[in-house]
């Protein structure tokens, strides 16, 4: 069964496919060990030579890292599918998470710092990890199954 899921189009080598799914695990490991690199600090104080308020750096640094997070899931999904009909539903899915569940956080984390409720711990989560991303690869994986 799962020979058939990873069976490959003559046009794709698999060490490609590998390679995709080896960098985008690599780049969530790399992301996950510096969780508490500033990215927008880095950027304004070192070649912009500017300090930003607390609160925008806070949420540019939480947009950067839940895009890097999602966008190297993505590339597992690319890798292990490798379609692009599944890379679309996963940037669907990116922006849903964006609009639905980043969004609200910030806005929650920003206007209400005083609670610091399970909320803001389950809302954190979904946001820094790359959840629902996560819980494509295996629906997908069904649903290929079910094809073949």
């Amino acid at each position: 069964m799962i020979r058939q899921l990873w069976q490959l189009s003559p046009k794709v080598h698999p060490v490609k496919r590998m390679f995709y799914v080896a960098m985008g695990l690599l780049a969530l490991i790399l992301i996950f060990v510096f969780q508490q690199f500033s990215y927008i600090g880095f950027f304004s104080e070192t070649l912009f030579s500017f300090k930003l308020d607390p609160v925008w750096e806070f949420s540019l640094n939480k947009i950067i890292r839940f895009l890097l997070n999602d966008m190297a899931v993505i590339t597992v999904i690319y890798g292990i599918f490798y379609e692009k009909k599944y890379v679309e539903l996963s940037l669907l899915v990116v922006c849903f998470g964006f609009v639905f569940i980043l969004l609200p956080y910030l806005f929650l984390v920003n206007n209400y710092p005083q609670y610091n409720g399970p909320l803001y711990s389950h809302l954190h989560r979904l946001v820094m990890n790359p959840i629902l991303l996560l819980l494509l690869i295996p629906v997908l994986l069904y649903q290929k199954m079910m094809k073949t």
